[in-house]
């Protein structure tokens, strides 16, 4: 592995640290006061709850309509992967006790 490569992981290791330690400081809290639920992959994510009258079972909240700063930590621009923060942050299920990968 090169010099480029080495920091290159180092960086990403830390942009996703930090991702997690901004979902657990300040998105799940949100999420667990509502009964909602977090869903990230493909770059993209998706807030909102199970719904089996819904269309696909699941009511996804549009992100205009959330608090400013749980837009701005979703939505925060991670340089050098043209992705938001959110798209790094683990999902986060009602029927799990914890944040999952």
């Amino acid at each position: 592995m090169n010099k480029i490569d080495i920091a290159w992981e180092t960086y990403y290791k830390e942009v996703c640290d930090y991702a997690e330690q901004r979902f657990n400081s300040v998105i799940k809290p949100y999420l667990e006061k509502r009964g909602w639920e977090f869903i990230s992959g493909n770059g993209t994510y998706w807030i909102g709850y199970d719904d089996p009258e819904a269309q696909y079972g699941f009511v996804s909240i549009d992100i205009d309509k959330l608090p400013e700063r749980i837009r701005d930590t979703l939505q925060m621009e991670v340089q050098g992967l043209n992705q938001d923060l959110g798209t790094l942050m683990p999902d986060f299920r009602k029927n799990k006790k914890e944040s999952v990968s």
